[in-house]
């Protein structure tokens, strides 16, 4: 062997020491046990660590039950009529003033009269038809109700009338109060021309009776020209046929079939109406009975509805 053999078997001698003790001094391999050590009689086995679970509850509300509202529906009906075929009108006695065209007279009523939800101590008298607890609207141009220029109005007879003397003088609204107070009656009675006739004798005469205590109020009627017919029938030979009005379309050219005839509520929230434009709807010697029918106010009603809640649940915590 020459020296450079001698040599390098030196060296790699002394490498193989340098890796055999490197290896035994390991941590990875000091920390583990080996096979060995584990199974040797007498030996306690190595311990490890060990995980332990414990149950932490929280605190959660039970479920509870929570009452939803639920809104009920108004049934409100407004009023309910009843037409009366045979009726006998009661004139009125004592003349409140009013005779002229298209004018508005303040009454003074002997009670207070509710109309719907509100009582009243006085009305507003339109020689066109009209009793307005509301407003005071001389208009003579009826429309179909509702009508946001009239406010809490009974609609009696509405169309282009006149209470004027100066052709027809008995013409005029005449009231009459009977009965004892709390159960009186008080009647507001037109006797009025349609206003393209002037006739010498009043062309419709109606009335209406306001119910002392009652939301009950009666809309009769005497004699009503034309009665309910089309244009001239039964026109007596000094009367004018009245040409439609501009704007409305199929308006018959006479009274008694182009009125407005129903109740309304404040500028028309509510309303009932009997007729508008209606042939033949207000036949002579004849009554209509307005009644109020019971309104409640929408009420809130609590329904059980139960709600999901979560209930105490175990958590695990590693410690």
């Amino acid at each position: 062997m020459d020296r450079y053999t001698g040599r390098f078997g030196l060296l790699l001698f002394l490498a193989f020491l340098v890796v055999l003790l490197l290896g035994s001094s390991s941590p990875a391999q000091a920390a583990r046990p080996s096979d060995r050590d584990a199974a040797a009689p007498g030996r306690p086995a190595p311990q490890l660590p060990r995980v332990v679970v414990t149950s932490t509850p929280t605190d959660t509300p039970a479920a509870t039950d929570t009452p939803l509202l639920t809104q009920t529906p108004d049934p409100c009906l407004d009023y309910l009529v009843t037409p009366v075929a045979s009726a006998t009108l009661v004139p009125g006695s004592t003349d409140i003033g009013n005779h002229c065209d298209d004018c508005v007279t303040s009454l003074s009523l002997p009670f207070a009269y509710p109309l719907y939800d509100q009582s009243y101590s006085s009305v507003n008298v339109s020689s066109n038809g009209t009793l307005q607890f509301g407003s005071s609207n001389p208009s003579a141009l009826n429309t179909c109700l509702p009508d946001q220029s009239f406010n809490a109005t009974i609609y009696p007879y509405w169309g282009d009338l006149t209470t004027d003397t100066s052709a027809c003088a008995t013409c005029g609204v005449f009231t009459a109060t009977s009965g004892v107070a709390p159960n009186r009656v008080t009647a507001i009675e037109w006797r009025a021309d349609y206003s393209a006739t002037l006739s010498t004798t009043p062309d419709v005469d109606f009335e209406v009776l306001l119910y002392e205590g009652q939301t009950r109020f009666d809309l009769v009627y005497g004699t009503m020209a034309p009665p309910g017919c089309p244009p001239i029938c039964n026109r007596p030979a000094n009367k004018t046929i009245r040409p439609p009005l501009p704007g409305r379309s199929g308006q018959p050219t006479t009274g008694g079939d182009a009125e407005t005839v129903g109740v309304q509520q404040d500028t028309g929230s509510h309303y009932t109406e009997w007729a508008c434009y209606s042939p033949a709807s207000i036949p002579d010697n004849s009554a209509l009975i307005f009644v109020l029918n019971s309104c409640t106010t929408p009420t809130d009603t609590p329904t059980d509805t139960p709600t999901d809640t979560p209930t105490d649940t175990p958590t695990d915590t590693p410690t």
